[in-house]
């Protein structure tokens, strides 16, 4: 029986609109399934497609990279376009940490000793205890006094709400973030960046795990993430393995009154860097963690070392020779000199701000301060 609304209508023009009729408009899902199949139409591309293609290298350039081995920000302790995650329990000094590690990337200054590769500017989310941070910048400044930051070097310290288990979250902060290109993103706390997630959940973690990813590839430099431990302290971050899984580098913090202990638990492709132990100073109303010397470690021999390097010192850093001679006749026997060079640069009060190759020495903190 012939539909009514088709009586008067060409059987041509009738069977082609009945076919139309019949031919049910394809879902979303099925549209997609059809870009997959032919990526390569520039009017069908799936959306993946061209972020998967570009992320793609042969085998020669793999090759090459892994000659060149890892970049770092942080000398030894940060790997370049590395995902980090700081963490430790409550009141252990994780923030006091990340925020020292935030200035020294800003103003090229050792970090514990180690040099900073790459300085500049720096992105830091703040979620939990704003007022505090004010008050441990200024006594930073204040005991530190560094140079001037490079031209239009700064430390963007952001407090807005923020959820990165939404994809859209993840998309603003990677865009903020890449326009100003620095030289890292920090991320404190987890907790307060995934409200709502269940952190025991590994889908839950894992979606967050993407949103950060996408904005270490963004930037092209490290994501920093504090996170707090667990009941156990001994079993490590709080909640699900998928992120230790996950992470290039993880950072244990643990204090007590005065001391603040900083161990590498995990570094991806290197060999983890010796622990650092540093000493809270008070400055003012606040304080400033600074490598920690034990009294035993200082001996007479030490000690006349670091004063012939502070006589010597310039910014730039003095050769090993020119160390080594001055100490020659401060009256230390040259046999001794690489054993209190050794125990100077471990405890951070001289660093290397050369290269491996051609090492320059220079003192980085006042004796006094510790």
């Amino acid at each position: 029986m012939r539909c009514t609304r088709s009586v008067g209508v060409p059987a041509t023009r009738r069977r082609r609109h009945e076919r139309t009729r019949r031919t049910p408009c394809p879902s979303p899902r099925a549209r997609l399934g059809r870009c997959a199949m032919n990526p390569l139409d520039p009017d069908e591309e799936w959306p993946f497609v061209k972020q998967f293609r570009e992320s793609t290298m042969n085998t020669d350039a793999l090759l090459a990279r892994a000659v060149c081995g890892l970049d770092f920000v942080v000398d030894r302790w940060i790997p370049a376009e590395s995902l980090v995650l700081v963490y430790g329990p409550s009141g252990a000094g994780k923030s006091s940490v990340t925020i020292d590690m935030a200035l020294s990337m800003l103003h090229a200054m050792p970090w514990g000793g180690n040099p900073i590769d790459n300085a500049g500017s720096v992105v830091y989310w703040a979620g939990e205890g704003v007022q505090g941070i004010g008050q441990r910048v200024r006594a930073w400044y204040d005991y530190h006094k560094p140079d001037d930051p490079s031209s239009g070097c700064d430390v963007h310290w952001a407090t807005a709400s923020l959820d990165l288990s939404k994809p859209e979250w993840g998309a603003a902060v990677a865009k903020f973030s890449e326009g100003l290109a620095p030289s890292a993103v920090f991320v404190d706390t987890f907790a307060r960046a995934t409200a709502g997630i269940e952190e025991n959940s590994s889908r839950d973690v894992g979606l967050v795990i993407y949103e950060l990813d996408r904005i270490r590839k963004a930037i092209k430099a490290p994501v920093i993430v504090v996170h707090h431990s667990g009941k156990d302290a001994s079993k490590g971050a709080r909640g699900s393995s998928a992120m230790r899984a996950a992470v290039d580098v993880e950072i244990e913090v643990t204090g007590s009154e005065n001391r603040v202990m900083v161990r590498c638990t995990k570094m991806r492709d290197a060999e983890p860097p010796e622990p650092i132990e540093f000493e809270r100073v008070s400055v003012g109303e606040s304080f400033v963690l600074v490598p920690a010397v034990r009294s035993a470690t200082m001996t007479r021999g030490t000690q006349s070392a670091l004063d012939a390097l502070r006589a010597i010192d310039i910014p730039d850093g003095v050769a090993n020779n020119v160390w080594k001679n001055a100490c020659v006749e401060a009256g230390i026997a040259e046999s001794s000199f690489f054993r209190y060079r050794s125990t100077l640069v471990k405890h951070g009060l001289a660093c290397n701000v050369g290269t491996d190759k051609q090492p320059r020495y220079a003192v980085y903190r006042e004796e006094g301060a510790a």
